[in-house]
């Protein structure tokens, strides 16, 4: 059987960095399967080292939701001040989906 688990893939296709997030059917016999509650895994395949997990607790439910909100709240406000593209006053780096002026890469917010 299989199990639902929100995944963000990331690999390196060529030259190109190829990152998603999707729901993704995930085979009861894979360790990821495993994976619930507070907990978070990270699956690693290296080229010399092979598969590895790291597995431990994330947040959890209350702290993800309170960052959630903080994120969505912070969106509005900036959207009601009509502000677009600068840099969060209350960080060094930046959050607001916008290109870094140097290198050009999204951003975006915590995850």
């Amino acid at each position: 059987g299989y199990v639902i688990k929100l995944l963000a893939i990331i690999r390196k296709v060529d030259d190109e960095i190829e990152a998603h997030v999707a729901p993704t059917l995930v085979s009861h016999h894979m360790l990821l399967a495993s994976v619930s509650n507070e907990f978070n895994a990270i699956w690693v395949e290296g080229d010399v080292s092979g598969p590895t997990l790291y597995y431990g607790r994330g947040a959890g439910r209350m702290p993800t939701a309170s960052s959630v909100m903080s994120d969505i709240i912070e969106i509005a406000r900036r959207e009601n001040l009509g502000a677009r593209c600068d840099v969060d006053h209350l960080a060094s780096r930046r959050r607001d989906g916008c290109p870094d002026q140097d290198t050009g890469e999204l951003s975006g917010a915590r995850f």
